[in-house]
């Protein structure tokens, strides 16, 4: 889809701002968890938990570690966000394809993997293109938000 091109489907701007904001959520963690590593380094070798040192910092008793140890689960952390981030981005995924499908005609109340097969079926297209690497993009949906519909 062209840039700044307006897409007359509510679903699809509501969509896009939900994928912006995921993005920018998993973005924000992923760069917050390795610059509180890189400051916690400052406090290298200290014996004392992380809410003595940091009292005013949301929820730090639930990470109550010295700054060693939990500057070790931080820069680790991306393997974790990056597991989680996919059922989120999947989810997001779904309820546009829903709101697709209903669009067509179809039920929105289908199990998730049958959704495909739906939209596809209600719409009569069907994509073969192996263009996209299925590990990027659906290998069958033809939404906008798989840039499958230019094809």
């Amino acid at each position: 889809m062209a840039q700044g091109s307006v897409v007359n489907f509510p679903a699809f701007r509501l969509h896009e701002a939900a994928r912006k904001e995921a993005n920018n959520a998993i973005m924000g963690l992923l760069v917050g968890s390795q610059m509180a590593a890189h400051f916690l380094s400052l406090t290298a070798g200290s014996a004392h938990l992380l809410p003595s040192m940091f009292p005013a910092v949301s929820h730090v008793g639930r990470f109550n570690l010295t700054s060693d140890r939990a500057r070790e689960v931080l820069v680790r952390a991306d393997t974790h966000l990056g597991t989680m981030a996919v059922p989120y981005a999947l989810a997001i995924h779904e309820q546009f394809l829903r709101a697709c499908t209903r669009l067509a005609g179809g039920h929105g109340d289908l199990a998730a993997a049958k959704l495909h097969s739906s939209f596809s079926t209600r719409t009569g297209v069907r994509s073969t293109s192996t263009r996209w690497p299925s590990s990027s993009y659906c290998a069958r949906c033809v939404t906008p938000s798989c840039r499958r519909a230019t094809d």
